[in-house]
């Protein structure tokens, strides 16, 4: 799922309908109100990494300000898998900081740390994810983590995904923090990492872009 605000016109993207690593995709352009190029837009699949959107997006409702520090437990940590930042069990990072790294680097212990930072327990939070979802009429989506790392029980359709970006681009914070390059974690950071940079190459290839999430989960490839 791709939106531009480029003034594209019609015939000027294309997309290779033989690459059959390509199972749904929607490209659309805001500043004129044009689809560009569509392919099974309402076929149930896998969230994979997109599942981090809605994460986020009931994060920065919670209203938690940003400045907030956040101590790491185990519980915030406990069964990790895939990409994570290796945070542990007494680190220190900031509201904001853990924001950054589950957007623009999609680390999983990040997403999970803001979950249970929100919510006593991880199915608690999944239960906001999933009233969220319906409130915005994603109805074909359920979400089973806060991570997506559930590839097989996190499912979407890219129609879906339209309406979770078109409600998300009407966030500022969130299009700050999704579209900056890199991000260096606030002074009450006790994590290795200092800085967080983002994972998607649009950001350095084309002047303007607004990026969402760009991440992966096994087998189900790539999503952005």
């Amino acid at each position: 799922i791709l939106f531009s605000s480029f003034s594209f016109g019609a015939n000027a993207y294309s997309v290779d309908e033989e690459d059959a690593s390509i199972e749904s995709y929607y490209l659309y352009n805001f500043e004129n109100d044009l689809v560009m190029a569509e392919k099974d837009i309402d076929k149930v699949i896998s969230s994979s990494s997109t599942v981090k959107i809605m994460t986020v997006c009931v994060a920065l409702e919670s209203d938690i300000p940003m400045n907030t520090v956040i101590t790491i437990t185990q519980s915030m940590i406990s069964g990790i898998s895939g990409r994570f930042m290796g945070l542990r069990v007494g680190d220190k990072l900031t509201f904001e900081d853990l924001l950054y790294a589950t957007v623009c680097a999609s680390f999983n212990d990040a997403a999970q740390a803001l979950a249970l930072t929100i919510s006593p327990s991880l199915e608690h939070f999944v239960d906001k994810m999933n009233q969220k979802a319906k409130e915005l009429g994603m109805l074909s989506t359920t979400y089973a983590d806060v991570t997506g790392i559930a590839s097989e029980e996190n499912k979407t359709t890219v129609s879906d995904l339209i309406k979770l970006a078109r409600y998300m681009s009407q966030n500022e914070e969130f299009l700050k923090i999704s579209s900056t390059k890199s991000h260096k974690l606030s002074v009450m950071a006790t994590c290795d990492y200092t800085t967080i940079s983002n994972r998607s190459s649009l950001l350095t290839s084309y002047k303007g872009i607004s990026n969402f999430n760009s991440g992966s989960s096994g087998e189900n490839g790539y999503s952005s």
